[in-house]
């Protein structure tokens, strides 16, 4: 059982680090016509594996329409209560303001500082619609230190949230006998409804 979940643990973070070097950073002026229509571009699925002794393994993929997948949050359950110490996953919560199309959003990471290292930095990319306007990126990085969650607002013509989160860790290590500092960097794309358009997942390697 250890082993098979140590494969999956691997796979799932290498992934995510592999997904970083795309640059989805820099995509601040780009992918902004992503499509408008009723068809959508990914299916977001659950997939659960059954790891023995009453742990199991749940895996946040994104589907397309070629049937290519992408790794993205990853939950442990020891008899079916979440072991955060072994899962890496975001929550999300979003209130609209009354007689408004403004919202308010907290997104809260959750990792195991020990496997990841201290989070150096975490910030949160939302795409912004208004009715009868352009879209635009909007993003915040002014997290809360204590809880590793960041509050933010955007306006939108409907409750569907589309963005995505970036997280950099360092880790004190030893190499060759010398201290060094190792830097590692997360993202995931964010989304509250199960089938999204979202353009930030075309930055990340499909598998």
């Amino acid at each position: 059982m250890k082993e098979k979940f140590e494969h999956l643990l691997i796979l799932f973070c290498s992934v995510i680090v592999l997904a970083v070097s795309s640059g989805c950073k820099e995509k601040q002026e780009a992918d902004l016509n992503f499509k408008k229509t009723n068809e959508y571009e990914f299916e977001r699925k659950m997939m659960v594996y059954d790891l023995g002794n009453n742990v199991t393994n749940e895996v946040e993929i994104y589907i397309n329409k070629n049937k290519d997948t992408i790794v993205c949050q990853n939950f442990v359950y020891n008899n079916k209560v979440l072991d955060s110490t072994e899962s890496l996953f975001y929550t999300l919560k979003i209130k609209k303001n009354s007689d408004t199309d403004e919202y308010d959003g907290l997104i809260s990471y959750h990792f195991n500082p020990e496997r990841e290292g201290k989070l150096a930095s975490f910030d949160f990319t939302v795409i912004s619609h208004k009715v009868k306007e352009k879209a635009d990126f909007l993003s915040f990085d002014n997290y809360n230190i204590k809880n590793n969650s960041l509050e933010f607002k955007f306006k939108n013509r409907s409750d569907t949230v589309i963005g995505f989160m970036y997280a950099q860790h360092s880790k004190n290590i030893v190499e060759n006998g010398e201290d060094k500092i190792q830097i590692s960097e997360i993202l995931l794309p964010v989304d509250n409804y199960p089938k999204t358009n979202n353009p930030f997942v075309e930055d990340l390697t499909l598998k």
